[in-house]
This record gives C-alpha cells, sequence and structure tokens, in this order.
C-alpha cells in the first residue's frame, strides 16, 4: 500500500481507479479493492479504458491489460514495447496509443509498432509524458523534448526554439471550448496553443496572483472551470472569462488539503472531484454538486489514506478513514 497516488481513472461505473507507486486500487464509494498482485506491484503511471471498455494500466513494468476477467501483460521480453509506460490513449479505431520513455508506440491488437522515437529537441529519443486526440491528430506531451502534433504521418514540433516555448516539457493537455488547446507545464507554467496558432503563457512572473510555475496536472471541471495542480503550491482553480486565467488557490495554508504537492486531479460522473497526492494518498471534494465561483470552497473534504490512519491535522477540515486490519481491499469507507 502506498500513499502516493501517480493516477486516477474513473471508468463507466464511476468506480475509481487509483494507480500508486506500489500497485493498483479501485474505490467504488464504499468498498477498496487492491489489484497490485495483478501487476506485480509496479509502479502505475496511467489507467485508461478503451471503446470496449477494457482497462490498460501503463506501469514501469510495462503494459498490462484487464478485460474484466483475465489478465494480459505486455514488456520488452515478449513484445518490441519499452518498459516505462507513462501515457495512454486510443484513436477512433480503438487502437492504442502508448507514450514511453522510449518513444511513441501503436498498438492494433496484433503488434506494437514504434511510431516516433525522436524530437527535434532531443533527435536520440523521445519521453512522451502525455496523448490526447484532437480530431485526427495526436497531441504529444514530452520531457524536454518539446510538444508535437502528429497527423497522417507527418509530424510538427514546437519548443524553445521553434515556437518559443518557456518550456520543452509538460505533463498534461486539455482542449478548451474554442478548440485552443493548454498544456501543464513543470517549468513554465501555463501554456495555451490558442486557436488562431498563436501560443500564450501565464506563470508567476507575468501575471499577478498566478499560483506556480510548476504544474502537474489539469482537469475540466466545466466549459470554463479548470482545476490545475502543482508541486509545493497545492491546486488552484482558473477560467478564461475575462482572457487572462482569474485564479483562485487550495492549500494546506488555507486548509482546503492535506498536501502541497498534486499529482492528478479528476472529476467523476457524478462532478465530485478526486485529488492524488504526492503523501497523503486520495482526497475526496464533497459538496454542492453544482459548479459555479465557489466551487470547491464550500466544499467538505475526505482524505482515504492507504496506510488507514486516524488522522491529517488540517484547519478544521473533517476528515474520514476507515481501518480494518490495515488491509485496504477489505476497507470500507462509510459515508
Amino acid at each position: 500500500m502506498d500513499n502516493r497516488v501517480n493516477c486516477i481513472s474513473i471508468d463507466s461505473n464511476n468506480t475509481k481507479w487509483i494507480g500508486t507507486e506500489w500497485g493498483l486500487n479501485s474505490f467504488n464509494n464504499f468498498v477498496w479493492e487492491d489489484f497490485s498482485p495483478f501487476v506485480n506491484y509496479s509502479s502505475v503511471r496511467c489507467v485508461e479504458f478503451d471503446g470496449s471498455g477494457i482497462m490498460w494500466v501503463g506501469t514501469l513494468n510495462g503494459l498490462y491489460r484487464y478485460d474484466g476477467f483475465n489478465w494480459s501483460h505486455y514488456d520488452s521480453q515478449n513484445s518490441t514495447l519499452t518498459n516505462q509506460i507513462n501515457c495512454i490513449t486510443f484513436d477512433h479505431n480503438n487502437n492504442l496509443w502508448a507514450g514511453t520513455s522510449s518513444g511513441l508506440f501503436k498498438y492494433d491488437g496484433r503488434n506494437f509498432e514504434l511510431m516516433l522515437d525522436s524530437s527535434s529537441v532531443e533527435p536520440s529519443f523521445i519521453n512522451v509524458t502525455k496523448l490526447l486526440f484532437k480530431g485526427d491528430s495526436l497531441v504529444i506531451s514530452t520531457m524536454n523534448g518539446g510538444i508535437a502534433y502528429l497527423y497522417a504521418g507527418s509530424v510538427a514540433w514546437y519548443n524553445t526554439f521553434f515556437g518559443g516555448l518557456p518550456d520543452n516539457s509538460s505533463f498534461d493537455i486539455e482542449v478548451l471550448s474554442d478548440n485552443s488547446i493548454i498544456y501543464a507545464a513543470p517549468q513554465g507554467g501555463l501554456l495555451m496553443h490558442h486557436h488562431s496558432n498563436s501560443w500564450f503563457n501565464w506563470n508567476v512572473i507575468n501575471t499577478p496572483f498566478f499560483p506556480s510555475n510548476s504544474l502537474t496536472c489539469l482537469e475540466k471541471i466545466d466549459s470554463n472551470l479548470y482545476l490545475a495542480g502543482t508541486t509545493g503550491a497545492g491546486l488552484f482553480n482558473f477560467s478564461f472569462f475575462v482572457g487572462a486565467p482569474s485564479t483562485t488557490v487550495f492549500d494546506t495554508a488555507n486548509g482546503s488539503i492535506p498536501d502541497n504537492y498534486i499529482l492528478d486531479v479528476k472529476k467523476d460522473l457524478l462532478g465530485v472531484v478526486w485529488i492524488g497526492t504526492e503523501s497523503s494518498g486520495l482526497v475526496k471534494w464533497v459538496g454542492s454538486t453544482d459548479v459555479s465561483t465557489d466551487f470547491i470552497t464550500n466544499s467538505v473534504v475526505k482524505a482515504y489514506d492507504f496506510f488507514g490512519r486516524e488522522s491529517i491535522p488540517v484547519k478544521n477540515i473533517p476528515f474520514l478513514y476507515k481501518k480494518e486490519n490495515g488491509l485496504v481491499e477489505k476497507r470500507v469507507i462509510i459515508e
């Protein structure tokens, strides 16, 4: 069991799938189940569901497939795939695309094919961190390799040299309602590739009260409200009603959350927000499902700790834990 939550995914039944440094757990709002043995207690980096509802788990020990009954494992020993799987997405034909530490792979259900293994910044390799399809174009975020768009076999690269980006790395991607794309950069703050093909950037230098330059994740809450996780500055929401993003910060200093190091954020099918933290486990925002300017501010926070601890002292915020012999798969959370 581990309190570092690397990733969160929501399935069609609203079950939360939680990837940690030591495996995979699920939570259906009542019962925890531990699937870590099925992924060999590997560090889980991503969990995604294809068009048929099959779950795919990317780890530091390869790729795992679960159809609800059986598990399959793909790694460098039985395929051309590399072992470190950072991200997964699917195209309209349900082909799997995997971003790895050694390039971009495509899986058609039979074979893995290396599609991209270098960038304009890193000519010898490419470390892919996030993938997202925008129509037929695959948007590719990397670590130190810039941002790419793959369409019909052609690649367009943007980086600090071409495009003037403040950071060659980005960890997450979201598409805005006007088809602009925003990126969470670990050193450059919030990037936007506007639909007019212009680039914009918001950071602590050029934007008053911007919380941090080190962004880790993004999540769309409604048509013009987003959440961003940071490294050390907590969580903040932002919107573009007035052009530049207006932000509100939630961190340990104001008692909003138990951990300032945020690794992932997901909204479930009921509109509840789940937060993966570096050391405080899984955090759940519960409250009004009406998304408005006071969203989260008036919510109640509950933190689910994989060690089963009784509480975390954070400014008068109520937490709920249920400890049963320290076994996550048998632990029941009573609302």
